[in-house]
C-alpha cells in the first residue's frame, strides 16, 4: 500500500440518520418535516398500548449538516421539540465517517478487508458486495447481524455532485433504553479494536474460496492462472497471501513466483500496520465529532 494514501486521507465522522421510539405521537407527521425520514406505530397486544417509531435526520435542519456532538445535539433537541416529544430512546443510531478527495474505488481494497476482519472477529455471516450491471461501477459492501452493521458505498454515485465521494457507515442496532451517542462510539471503538489481528484468518479463508473458485472456472471462464489472480485481486490483501496461493497450486518457487507477479500487475497489499493505521484514523474521526473538534 502506498503511504501516501493514507498520508493524504482526512475522515470526517458525524451521526447520519437515528431512529427513536416513544409513547407520543409526532406533532408533526413526515409530510410536513423533512427531518422525518419514517414512521411507524405498533400496538401492544398484550396491553393495548401504542408506540411509535420514527427515523430522524438531524442533518435536515435549518442548522444545516451537524458535523459536532454539539451541533448534534442542538438540532436533534430543535427536532424533539418540534415533533412535541419528550420521553424516547434511540433504537439505531448510523454514524457516518466521510471522505471528500477519495474516490470509493481508492478505499474499496482497503474497506473491504477491514470489514473482512469486523466479520471474522465477531463470526458475521451476513456479508454483501454490489456492482451497477449496466456501467459495472463498484456500488457498496457491508457487513450486518443483528446489533450492528458496517458498510462502505458509493457516495458519489449515490449523490452526484455532492462533496462527498465515499462513506462507511457504522450502524448501532438494537439499542436498549440506556444508549447514548458517547456509550454508542465508545462501543465502536470496542468493536474497531483488535481487527488487524484478524488479518490473517482473512487471508486463510480468502484463499480457501479462491483455490475452489480457481478449480471450478479454470479452462473454462479464465484460461490461465495469471488471469485468475487478476480477476480476484480484491481478494488478495498480502504479499504473504498471495505466496501462499502459488504454494497451493503446486509453484515449485512460490515466493519467487508471487513477487514476480505482483510487479509485473501492480498489486496493492496491505500490511497489519497499514489496517492499524487506517482504523486509527477511523477512531480519532469519531472522538473528534464528540470533542466538537
Amino acid at each position: 500500500m502506498h503511504c501516501k494514501k493514507l498520508d493524504d486521507l482526512q475522515l470526517r465522522a458525524s451521526v447520519d440518520t437515528l431512529s427513536i421510539v416513544t409513547p407520543t405521537r409526532s406533532a408533526l407527521s413526515k409530510e410536513q418535516a423533512r427531518f422525518i425520514g419514517k414512521d411507524l406505530t405498533a400496538e401492544n397486544r398484550y396491553t393495548g398500548e401504542y408506540s411509535f417509531h420514527y427515523k430522524i435526520n438531524p442533518n435536515y435542519t435549518d442548522m444545516g449538516e451537524t458535523l459536532t456532538y454539539e451541533a448534534f445535539s442542538e438540532a436533534l433537541q430543535a427536532i424533539l421539540c418540534a415533533m412535541e416529544i419528550h420521553e424516547y430512546h434511540f433504537t439505531r443510531v448510523d454514524f457516518r465517517i466521510d471522505s471528500q478527495q477519495d474516490n470509493f474505488d481508492e478505499l474499496l481494497k482497503l474497506n473491504t478487508c477491514t470489514l473482512l476482519t469486523m466479520a471474522v472477529k465477531y463470526k458475521v455471516r451476513n456479508r454483501y458486495q454490489s456492482f451497477d450491471p449496466l456501467t459495472l461501477e463498484n456500488l457498496t459492501i457491508r457487513i450486518q447481524n443483528k446489533y450492528f452493521e458496517a458498510e462502505n458505498y458509493n457516495k458519489g454515485i449515490q449523490e452526484p455532485g455532492g462533496d462527498i465521494m465515499n462513506r462507511l457507515e457504522l450502524r448501532s442496532l438494537s439499542l436498549g433504553k440506556k444508549s447514548d451517542i458517547p456509550s454508542l462510539i465508545k462501543g465502536w471503538h470496542r468493536r474497531l479494536n483488535g481487527l488487524p489481528d484478524h488479518f490473517e484468518d482473512v487471508q486463510s479463508l480468502c484463499n480457501a474460496a479462491l483455490i475452489t473458485r480457481w478449480k471450478s472456472e479454470r479452462g473454462k471462464e479464465v484460461k490461465t492462472w495469471s488471469e485468475f489472480i487478476r480477476k480476484y485481486q480484491g481478494s488478495i490483501f498480502s504479499k504473504q497471501q498471495l505466496t501462499e496461493l502459488y504454494a497451493a497450486v503446486g509453484s515449485k518457487s512460490p515466493e519467487c513466483s508471487a513477487s514476480a507477479f505482483a510487479n509485473r500487475n501492480e498489486i496493492e497489499f496491505f500490511t497489519h500496520d497499514d489496517i492499524e493505521r487506517y482504523l486509527g484514523m477511523v477512531r480519532q474521526a469519531l472522538d473528534n465529532f464528540l470533542q466538537n473538534v
